[in-house]
């Protein structure tokens, strides 16, 4: 009998182990407490980026749209709303040169990015979802595109449909990074996390369709330079949305 009892008997934990326990669970506690994002303001209102982009780009003027170009949701494919409308400000503009050339601006600002929700992303995920096919996908260095921002990366990407031709070029910023993958994104968007923030982003992108036998480096080169005169003629507030602090 006594036997029976003594093997029914759990023994007791030691105190030594409960307040080590108790002590993990405060840290973990504290630690979460710590690393808890806290939520950016809005401090840009739909309708600044509007405001404040240029209708003037050197030789190009704005246009009234001459065709539906692609969006910057990811479509049906995307998901929830969260997903494929992520934004808080957008702009989409056609401008035009003396030679008839056309270029289509598409801007896109968040002002919180978050992990496994609505967040900027780049026009390698939007272009299939509307039926493109992504044929190529360059990085690239841009230290010459802002002045105070060598650390710029752009993409230059290339996409069809049917016998349609776009080429694209875009730069992608989240929290104060430019970093075009969408792993680079996820990492941005945790390191700010860790630093207690939730960070905005923003994407500008721009692109012209081109025929078969269209320069392609031509047009690249035409691109860039097109996106530096267009930040060159932003204005400041509008310029502290797209690049960020730093800009």
């Amino acid at each position: 009998m006594d036997g029976a009892v003594r093997s029914l008997t759990r023994p007791r934990p030691r105190p030594t182990l409960v307040w080590l326990a108790c002590g993990l669970l405060l840290l973990a506690a504290l630690c979460a407490q710590l690393l808890k994002p806290s939520l950016r303001v809005l401090t840009h209102p739909p309708g600044t980026l509007e405001q404040g982009l240029p209708q003037q780009v050197d030789g190009w003027t704005q246009a009234p749209l001459a065709f539906a170009p692609v969006d910057l949701s990811l479509g049906a494919h995307g998901g929830d709303r969260s997903n494929t409308h992520p934004y808080d400000d957008v702009v989409m503009r056609r401008y035009v040169d003396a030679n008839r050339r056309e270029i289509v601006l598409a801007i896109a600002y968040s002002a919180e990015q978050r992990q496994g929700g609505g967040k900027v992303h780049g026009p390698e995920l939007c272009y299939p979802a509307q039926g493109w096919e992504v044929t190529s996908w360059q990085p690239t260095a841009q230290p010459r595109l802002w002045p105070t921002r060598p650390d710029m990366q752009g993409v230059h990407m290339q996409a069809r449909k049917a016998d349609e031709r776009e080429l694209v070029f875009y730069v992608l910023r989240t929290a104060d990074r430019f970093e075009p993958g969408a792993w680079d994104s996820r990492m941005a968007i945790l390191r700010a996390g860790l630093r207690g923030e939730v960070p905005d982003g923003a994407l500008i992108r721009v692109s012209m369709r081109v025929g078969a036998g269209a320069d392609h480096l031509q047009v690249q080169q035409t691109l860039e330079t097109f996106m530096a005169d267009l930040l060159r003629g932003t204005s400041p507030a509008a310029l502290n949305q797209l690049l960020g602090s730093a800009s």
